[in-house]
């Protein structure tokens, strides 16, 4: 995983992803952003999103972990979520990275996370370091691209509903997989609100990226003319009005790009394994079933 982010909504929680990942001299394309939902949509029980940036199989497994452990209670309070999740990553890190901690660079694992959770009506927001885990405010990223992401989000976050917190985490993913080495291929997004955790379909984050990407046009197009363009006073009137027509046509493009299609179990041409993740109850406690 090469960038995760998270952000606060006022309403909800933000987390997008990309699906680059580099094994050794090999790109693949992995989904590696997983939810968990506490019952339906309409119960409002409670949801989990968890993504990150590290060593594939370790965060994959830790990612499945924090999920399932989500689900071992019907209820969480904020302070009892928050601290079985440190002591989740607290105990994982101990027992599966610190171990190897004198091997050489290349074979030595480590991973950092993101996570949001709605256990009720609070907004969670974790970021890990090595063995510990910290509350985020506003946003937060990890990976490879995360500096150019905080840089981003510290640029443009303000206070929002989730459908523009999503719109800002699409547009940042997309800046960031232009501009960095090693992260790219799709981005997913997730939005909880309600305490239910849903992707946001992989049509409206293509017509998300396709407009950013025409705004990113107009942007050189403005700084050529904000830096001198030998303009007389009337083409340069003409000038600001086409500039003018181009951007509220750009922002109806993105409104409509807004009309989230929504899904707990992501649809699109590409397989996704195991986006949602449900309780696996432990051996003893299933009821035995007659041999086949």
């Amino acid at each position: 995983m090469t960038i995760a982010i998270g952000l606060l909504a006022k309403d909800g929680l933000v987390m997008a992803a990309d699906t680059q990942e580099i094994i050794g001299s090999t790109k693949t394309d992995e989904s590696k952003l997983l939810i968990a939902n506490r019952g339906l949509r309409q119960e409002k029980a409670g949801a989990i999103a968890v993504s990150g940036s590290g060593w594939s199989g370790h965060l994959d497994t830790i990612n499945q972990e924090m999920c399932q452990l989500f689900l071992t209670r019907k209820r969480w309070t904020s302070e009892g979520i928050a601290a079985a999740l440190k002591k989740k990553v607290k105990d994982f890190y101990l027992g599966h990275v610190s171990p190897f901690g004198n091997f050489p660079d290349h074979d030595r694992p480590d991973y950092t996370l993101v996570i949001a959770a709605q256990p009720n009506k609070d907004r969670l927001l974790f970021t890990s370091e090595k063995s510990t885990l910290r509350f985020s405010t506003k946003y937060t990223a990890v990976g490879l691209g995360q500096s150019h992401a905080r840089a981003l989000m510290r640029q443009y976050w303000t206070s929002m509903d989730a459908t523009r917190a999503a719109s800002l985490a699409a547009y940042v993913m997309f800046h960031v997989k232009r501009n960095v080495d090693g992260c790219g291929n799709q981005t997913q997004v997730v939005v909880i609100k309600d305490a239910y955790a849903q992707y946001i379909s992989q049509e409206n984050i293509d017509l998300l990226e396709y407009s950013f990407d025409q705004y990113a046009a107009y942007e050189t197009l403005m700084a050529h003319f904000i830096l001198g363009l030998d303009l007389t006073e009337s083409k340069i009137e003409h000038e600001l009005e086409k500039f003018g027509a181009r951007l509220k046509k750009l922002r109806v493009d993105i409104h409509d790009a807004q009309r989230f299609h929504m899904t707990g179990r992501r649809a699109g041409v590409r397989p996704v394994d195991q986006p949602e993740i449900t309780l696996i109850k432990p051996l003893a406690s299933r009821k035995s079933e007659p041999e086949q």
